[in-house]
């Protein structure tokens, strides 16, 4: 009986199984044991649902259903002994067949007329004219009759005539029977909803009720689920389902999230048992909340929440909370739209006697605690004992006012301005409450008169909505909350004595505080009086001392040196929400005594380690933003990874610079993550991977310094071999694990890339060859190799040859294999020990730049080889044809079989000597005999070495050493350049070094470290990333969804704070400003050229044939401390010096 609860995870198997099981029942089976085997069928069928249905029981390509002629015969077994059954047994067996053959019938639409369906009509004929008065009887005859009628099987004895003639006898006026006959599917679901609802005539109790209806939405596209709401709309509206209400409420809210069962408390579940698998299922949360509000059910809880009856408010706050959960904005617009439009005030009141009820409650319970203490004793000051606390729990519950509040702060979620400015002033109805002010009224009067441990959850859900509230920011809800006093509750919550609250629990009401009072200075700027009366007002040392309290706990935890777990929840999120807000205080009211209180606090120094801030441009305002940035970002953020992106920047201009370090910083936030997730000895092996590469390098010197000393002969002896293979199994183990670590961090890392770029490569292809715009998903995000792979639909061999591709395309990969090969072949033979000396290219940046002169032009040092190839083959050809016998002396010093019988022979001379430096092949050549030969034989044979010797020894060469000489100087010119602008611009705004040395002490390089620090914004991408999207502030969500939208907008090119009215883009600067600075460098200059003037003169005159000038332009350049770049307002912006704290 209880299989229903499985039915939605039957197959079309499955299914079949079971009719089979049902048809071989024997008709001697007690009646009870039929009816339970039927319901299991009809659970089967559960609601008339199709998809339910086996494919089989379709119609077939002969327009045939296989299982309809075994099915049929027994439910027409069955309906032949009803009329033997007493009356109650027949009616429930009738209740259960019934819909099983209205599915059947329902669906078998292309079934030609047979004996069974013939035998079908007669039957329900006969049991219509025995069945008497029964309504089960008539109403289930009268659907089947309806249903045969529909689907127009003619052909039958009993034609159309008869099922016409069987639903006049069935139905009791012709007006009902022309009704029944002439309903649509849609009113036939709305009467099945109807009967769900009222619960009359179903043979289900009410949770299996509700539970056919879920497996009905879940299998179904969202239309059934929409109509199902617009009815309930309609009906409750009419107030025809008081008695449902709660139980519709939770079943609405159950499937909005039909993911998260609520197993702590089954009374919240309407449908019992597992969650639903279906298509509704499939949707995204936003997906389910508008089907579900498809028809206004939001608006129709919100007249819900303003009724009296607490057991109908409690469920509709619940589904409201589920309704607006992750701040739905179309719900939200969708309550807004009605409350401005109908002025209505219902919610506004009854939030507002609300809060005063729940005033009441408390001081009610106040009352009640004092009573039942000895007279005097403060009742915040001591801790409840066991009975005192069982009695106020059951005196006092609090549950549906922390709801309300709950329902309130998920209307502003999102940070919803106008929602946030509706709750405080409602200009179009006769009478406006402030809800912001009754919110801090209430908060106030909670914390000062009896914040315990009943109390601390609404106290700390009260906090939570006034944060909603305000932040974004909304600078009238601002002024709202400060002028409310909301000063006084705070330095109650931070300095109070609490002795009922676990600890736990009041530093996360504490620390909801801090991020409150954050909020309260959001763009503070534009209002700096709230930045002041917080200053004067606020109890700063209790702030203090609370930044004191979350380090000792932090260090108490053993928790310093670990990597965060959550930084938002963890000890230390106290500390830094305090720490965070009294640095804003600082930059908005320097006279204050925040800033000396702060220095004189060890843990306010020490956390200070942990935070840092930016500079945004945030709605054409400059906003410096404070966050904490995570150990894992900075612990896994390497140097390699940083002079990586240094170098790989496109500084073309200021665009494309932070576009593409945005984008570089991406690739960097998924090796952070990467890196993040080690855990046991690959986390000790990365840790001391630069050790380990360290002590392989040192390895290789002492092995060779040994051979040196030991290999006097072919072989070392006994006990110098020993140490040798010892020395040697010390560099395999060294090398195993250094190739194990690229295996599993650099290798994996530079496939997860490869993925990536393949990924962008495809859609740029995509979108070069189509005008329309072309949607990458969400795996460009991510960049999860997986999803990647499913959006290309790539086969398992593309997958395969992808991965070789990446693999053989990976530098690292090539040379830990080789080194891994070279230390296991100095196991046999330790001459190649001296191989491994290469390993100190890595070590050196210089060495480096001398291996990458020589392959960055590989192409052309490989296409002039083969050039320099071409050549010496045609003078070899040459030199066989023409000067054979000059090479065919065996007793020449040369040395035996140089000579030119061959043309193969010949080739091997020439690339023996042809390159070496003097005559070249003229160099094996006999020489000429001038007493014997021909002077023409002479000079054509001199002639031919003289032409080798230019073209091959002296052009081909020197053209060889030019490229890699001209790619060295490239280098050196490409690192010197991004040294200089490291060292003259900042990397993020792009300003002159000079204008911030003029500004203030400290200068450019306090800028680049503490304002502007270009690693800070990549550790502040991160730390959004991290953050849930529901705690974020009105900046970081500006940010994050530009983020999104890889827009570059939040970097302040052109401006910074510490400037003033000098912060300018490049494209708003002011004419005069850029005058006053062209005329102050043109005097620099004139003063530098006056001083060497006296000296270029005299040069001009001593060396008379160099051009005057090109002499005194490269004076100018060399001495002029002004680059003509300075003046452009276009210039590159380039990145500081890697190795201080801004590289």
């Amino acid at each position: 009986i209880n299989a229903e609860y499985m039915g939605n995870r039957f197959s079309s198997k499955v299914n079949i199984n079971c009719i089979h099981f049902v048809i071989d029942i024997p008709l001697e089976a007690p009646v009870q044991l039929r009816g339970a085997f039927w319901r299991l069928l009809n659970e089967l069928f559960v609601a008339g649902n199709e998809d339910y249905l086996p494919t089989t029981l379709n119609s077939t390509e002969n327009g045939e259903a296989d299982e309809i002629s075994y099915l049929l015969p027994k439910l027409l077994s069955e309906l032949s002994l009803i009329t033997e059954w007493p009356s109650t047994n027949a009616e429930t067996v009738f209740r259960c067949i019934t819909p099983c053959f209205a599915s059947v019938i329902s669906n078998a639409k292309s079934l030609k007329p047979n004996a069974d369906l013939q035998k079908l009509v007669d039957t329900i004929c006969d049991i219509s004219k025995t069945a008497g008065t029964y309504k089960t009887f008539r109403d289930g005859c009268l659907r089947l009759a309806s249903l045969l009628q529909d689907n127009k099987i003619f052909g039958l004895k009993s034609g159309p005539k008869d099922l016409e003639k069987l639903i006049l006898t069935c139905s009791r006026t012709t007006k009902t029977m022309v009704k029944e006959s002439e309903e649509t599917p849609q009113e036939r679901w709305t009467k099945y909803l109807q009967t769900l609802l009222y619960g009359k005539d179903s043979p289900l109790d009410e949770s299996k009720r509700f539970r056919s209806l879920a497996l009905v939405f879940a299998k179904s596209d969202g239309n059934r689920l929409r109509s199902f709401t617009h009815i309930l709309t309609q009906h409750i509206q009419e107030e025809s389902l008081p008695e449902m209400l709660p139980t519709v409420c939770k079943f609405l809210r159950q499937l909005v999230v039909c993911d998260s069962w609520d197993k702590e408390d089954p009374s919240n579940n309407v449908i019992p048992g597992p969650p639903i698998e279906g298509c509704l299922l499939n949707r995204t949360l936003e997906e389910r909340q508008k089907i579900v509000d498809a028809h206004g059910v939001s608006r129709l809880l919100i007249d819900l929440i303003c009724t009296s009856n607490e057991k109908i408010a409690g469920p509709s706050l619940q589904c409201l909370i589920a309704l607006l959960e992750g701040g739905n904005y179309d719900v939200q617009a969708n309550i807004l739209h009605r409350w401005l439009h109908r002025s209505d005030e219902k919610f506004f009141g009854e939030a507002r006697n609300r809060f005063s009820q729940i005033k009441e409650a408390l001081r009610k319970k106040r009352h009640a605690v004092k009573s039942r203490l000895p007279h005097g004793v403060n009742p915040s000051s001591i801790k409840y004992d066991e009975e005192l606390y069982t009695w106020l729990s059951r005196q006092y519950n609090f549950e549906n006012d922390e709801k309300m509040l709950r329902a309130v702060q998920l209307l502003c979620e999102g940070h919803n301005r106008d929602m946030q400015k509706y709750l405080r002033d409602q200009p179009d109805n006769v009478q406006s409450i402030d809800l912001v002010s009754e919110l801090v009224s209430l908060l106030e009067f909670a914390v000062n008169k009896a914040l315990d441990s009943l109390t601390i959850g609404l106290v700390t859900q009260c906090v939570d909505t006034l944060v909603e509230v305000v932040q974004g920011p909304c600078v009238e809800n601002q002024e709202a909350v400060v002028s409310a006093r909301v000063s006084k509750v705070v330095n109650s919550i931070m300095g109070g004595v609490f002795a009922d609250c676990t600890p736990e629990d009041l530093g996360v009401l504490r620390s909801k505080t801090a991020v409150l009072l954050r909020s309260l200075v959001e763009k503070v700027h534009v209002h700096p009086f709230i930045a002041q009366m917080l200053s004067e007002r606020l109890e700063m040392s209790a702030l203090v001392t609370q930044i004191e309290e979350s380090w000792k706990m932090w260090e108490a935890g053993g928790a310093s040196d670990r990597l965060d777990d959550d930084i938002t929840s963890d000890a230390l999120s106290l500390g830094v929400n305090v720490l965070l807000f009294m640095k804003q205080l600082v930059h908005h009211v320097p006279d204050s005594p925040v800033l000396q209180l702060l220095q004189e606090c060890k843990a306010a120094r020490e956390l200070n380690k942990r935070v840092a801030s930016i500079e945004v441009l945030w709605e054409g305002e400059l906003e410096r933003v404070h966050f904490r940035v995570p150990h894992e970002t900075r612990a896994c953020l390497q140097k390699p990874s940083k002079t990586r992106v240094i170098k790989e920047v496109d500084r073309t201009s200021d665009a494309t610079k932070l576009t593409d370090f945005f984008d570089l910083c991406s690739d960097l936030s998924d090796e952070i993550k990467y890196y993040a997730s080690f855990k046991g000895i690959q986390n000790a092996i990365h840790s001391s991977s630069v050790a380990l590469q360290d002590l392989a390098v040192a390895q290789a010197i002492i092995v060779n310094v040994l051979m040196l000393i030991f290999l006097d002969t072919d072989q070392p002896s006994g006990a110098q071999w020993f140490i040798l293979q010892l020395f040697g199994l010390g560099i395999l183990l060294i090398q195993c694990i250094l190739t194990y670590h690229w295996w599993f961090a650099a290798g994996q890392v530079h496939s997860d890339n490869s993925w990536r770029t393949y990924h962008v490569m495809r859609i740029e292809e995509l979108r070069a060859g189509s005008e329309d715009e072309v949607d990458i998903g969400e795996t460009l995000d991510d960049g999860d190799p997986d999803k990647i792979i499913k959006y290309w639909k790539l086969t398992p061999a593309e997958v395969f040859t992808k991965k070789i591709q990446f693999l053989l395309s990976d530098v690292v990969m090539w040379k830990r294999l080789s080194f891994l090969l070279v230390s296991i072949m100095g196991m046999g033979n330790v001459g190649v020990y001296c191989l491994l000396l290469l390993q100190l290219i890595d070590k050196s940046h210089a060495l480096q730049n001398v291996v990458n002169a020589v392959t960055k032009n590989g192409r052309s040092l490989i296409l002039t080889a083969i050039l320099g190839c071409i050549i010496v083959y045609i003078s070899a050809v040459i030199v066989h044809f023409t000067y054979r016998e000059h090479l065919s002396n065996p007793d020449e010093a040369f040395g035996t079989g140089f000579n030119c019988d061959t043309l193969a022979r010949c080739l091997a001379v020439h690339v023996a000597y042809g390159f070496k430096w003097g005559e070249g092949v003229g160099s094996v050549l006999k020489r000429p005999d001038v007493t014997s030969d021909s002077s023409g034989s002479i000079v054509r044979q001199l002639s031919f070495e003289f032409v080798y010797h230019v073209l091959l020894i002296l052009v081909f060469l020197n053209i060889i050493f030019g490229i890699i000489i001209d790619t060295f100087a490239e280098l050196r010119d490409d690192r010197q350049s991004i040294e200089e602008d490291q060292s003259s611009r900042c990397f993020i705004c792009g300003r002159e070094a000079s204008v911030f040395d003029r500004a203030r002490v400290g200068g450019f390089q306090k800028h680049v470290q503490h304002e502007h620090n270009m690693w800070n914004y990549l550790y502040f991408m991160d730390y959004l990333k991290r953050k849930d999207k529901d705690e974020y502030t009105g900046v970081e969500s500006y940010v994050w969804g530009l983020i999104e939208k890889r827009h570059i907008g939040f970097f302040p090119v052109g401006k910074a704070i510490c400037l003033g009215d000098q912060s300018d883009s490049s494209e708003e600067i002011s004419t005069q400003l850029y005058i006053q600075r062209l005329e102050e460098s043109i005097q620099g200059l004139n003063k530098k050229l006056e001083t060497i003037s006296k000296s270029v003169s005299a040069m001009v005159e001593s060396e008379s044939k160099y051009n005057r000038q090109p002499v005194l332009q490269s004076f100018y350049q060399r001495q002029s401390p002004t680059s003509p770049k300075e003046f452009s307002l276009t210039a590159p912006i380039v990145p500081h010096d890697v190795g201080g704290s801004s590289g």
